[in-house]
């Protein structure tokens, strides 16, 4: 499994929504706890940029400065959910 089907997956720290040209990977809830979690898979998917994926835009939270968003589009092929 690549990263990229990781973040395409969901996952308990992480939430999927289809995009037209890709998704968007957010945390699976609002607490404090949640997007605490969710900052360790925003980070890796910002680092693994490249490796089947590239990162379209970031949505960043004015007050923590954390990951709030990731847009992620796919290099090849369209998407497949």
């Amino acid at each position: 499994m690549t990263y990229l089907d990781f973040l395409r997956a969901g996952s308990p720290l992480h939430r999927v929504t289809p995009c037209e040209t890709g998704f968007s990977i957010a945390p699976v809830g609002e607490d404090p706890a949640a997007r605490e979690a969710f900052q360790a898979v925003a980070e890796v998917a910002v680092e693994r940029e490249g490796q089947g994926y590239r990162v379209a835009d970031v949505s960043m939270s004015e007050v923590s400065g954390g990951y709030e968003a990731v847009f992620v589009v796919p290099l090849k092929g369209p998407l497949q959910t």
